[in-house]
């Protein structure tokens, strides 16, 4: 599966079991299916940021931030696919390629978001990180922590697979001993023979690469 920036994703329950987070969203939303989300590239590290139909819940939460803060960049209420949706930053969190479920899809094709709200998306998280880098922490979740649990598990797998390679290679050489002392008194190799009517020359060779005289 290959994964985009501005495009819609499910997500495996097995994520949130391992990364055992009680801040994070649940990952039903009314108890019948997943919720979508928008998904950013960085990397191998992917940041998922929820979707929800509660419209009518989060404009008030979002009057409320506007009236004492003056702007809520936190939350936003956009059209996504002809439908209302609730796009949560503030409860955005890294991820990796591994837990992800399934492509969103509409009318069977895969749910890429409009250019311009991917734009509007895009602006908004990154102004969220840069606050953060400041010391202003608008996200719900510990996402520094979660971050370095997906980076973890990628220097493991990197480093699992690296250790299947050298055993594959140490068994490879063993199997090449084995077969060596147990074919009896000699090997058959194939050369070309380069001449006019390219036959196959087979050289009939001792064992330890000894020509039989």
């Amino acid at each position: 599966m290959k994964i985009e920036t501005d495009y819609l994703y499910h997500i495996k329950d097995k994520f949130f079991d391992i990364v055992n987070d009680e801040k994070l969203m649940t990952n039903h939303e009314r108890g019948k299916k997943r919720p979508t989300y928008f998904t950013i590239k960085d990397g191998d590290i992917l940041w998922f940021i929820p979707l929800s139909s509660k419209v009518n819940k989060y404009k008030k939460i979002i009057d409320k931030k506007i009236e004492k803060y003056g702007v809520c960049n936190t939350i936003l209420i956009e059209n996504v696919f002809d439908k209302k949706a609730v796009i949560l930053l503030q409860n955005a969190f890294p991820t990796l390629e591994k837990y992800i479920d399934h492509v969103h899809t509409v009318d069977g094709k895969p749910a890429k978001v409009p250019e311009k709200l991917e734009k509007i998306i895009l602006e908004n998280f990154e102004n969220l990180i840069k606050l953060k880098k400041r010391g202003i922490d608008l996200f719900f979740t510990d996402i520094d922590k979660i971050k370095k649990q997906m980076e973890d598990e990628l220097k493991n797998n990197y480093k699992n697979l690296k250790d299947a390679k050298n055993n594959n290679i140490k068994n490879l050489k063993k199997l090449k001993f084995s077969l060596e002392i147990t074919i009896p008194f000699f090997t058959y190799n194939i050369k070309d023979n380069i001449s006019n009517n390219n036959n196959v020359v087979w050289e009939k060779e001792m064992f330890y690469g000894l020509k039989k005289s």
